[in-house]
């Protein structure tokens, strides 16, 4: 990946969102079978054993057992039985956006992986299954957990699409933030970089980064507070004016932020 382009993405990833749709695990019948088609959605498998034949738009695979299939959303795809000898899967139905814009469609991921843990692996889809149907609170967190950690194997061997260049103006607009964090950073001054009207600018900024141009900006100012407070010993005062606030907003902003005062983050951050 270029170092611009991987900078920008680290940035949409830090924004991304789950949603677990369905999963099982599942024995298929000899019926098995789908017509190509169009999904809202991403497919995962986790092949336990038998054989079977998938086609992700133009390419076809067979997937073996141990192995970790994706097909994005947005992509063509089908499956078909090949034999009596039929598949026992774990699979599970999820989105994963970054605003209104969807993961799989700025990085491209391979449409396989091999397992090499594979008895986590299958621990982990059991876990996904039984929280899926659980009343527990913390349950859609965990199940994030999971969906996370899977998608970040991915991830891994990924490289960025080239229509991730189809957002390159907001590229300027992030670097902009970047270099003017200890300033009032204006809508209207982000709007004129992207070359648009700044109403419509708010809500293409929010599409592709999934949070309002303030609150990105005020999530950015407040990173570069943790770490002025963890790792030098400037007043909160200077911190607050480094990321360009008044005190009193800077600390109702950084508590709203971490659950902490600024001071009392400063305390936990360097206790032996």
């Amino acid at each position: 990946m270029k170092a611009q382009s991987l900078e920008m993405m680290i940035q949409y990833i830090e924004n991304l969102q789950v949603h677990m749709i369905a999963g099982n695990l599942t024995k298929v019948k000899p019926n098995w079978q789908k017509k190509p088609s169009l999904e809202p959605f991403n497919r995962l498998y986790f092949i336990l054993e038998g054989e079977g034949r998938i086609k992700i738009d133009e390419t076809v695979y067979t997937p073996l057992p141990g192995q970790l299939f994706i097909m994005p959303s947005g992509t063509r795809h089908s499956y078909s039985t090949i034999s009596d000898d039929t598949y026992l899967k774990f699979w599970c139905h999820f989105t994963a956006t970054i605003g209104e814009m969807d993961l799989f469609k700025a990085i491209h991921v391979p449409h396989f992986l091999d397992v090499q843990e594979k008895q986590k692996t299958a621990k982990q889809f059991n876990m996904l299954i039984d929280l899926y149907h659980s009343d527990q609170l913390s349950a859609p967190i965990k199940i994030k957990s999971i969906l996370f950690d899977f998608i970040s194997q991915f991830i891994e061997q990924s490289v960025l699409k080239t229509d991730f260049s189809s957002v390159h103006n907001i590229n300027t607009v992030l670097k902009y933030i970047d270099q003017h964090l200890s300033e009032k950073i204006k809508v209207e001054t982000l709007a004129e970089l992207a070359n648009l009207h700044p109403n419509y600018f708010m809500h293409y900024f929010k599409s592709i980064l999934g949070l309002s141009p303030i609150a990105f900006i005020n999530q950015k100012k407040m990173k570069q507070a943790q770490y002025l407070l963890q790792n030098t010993d400037q007043t909160i005062a200077e911190v607050a004016e480094q990321v360009g606030l008044d005190i009193y907003y800077f600390s109702k902003i950084f508590k709203r932020f971490t659950g902490f005062s600024p001071t009392k983050y400063r305390q936990m951050n360097r206790e032996p």
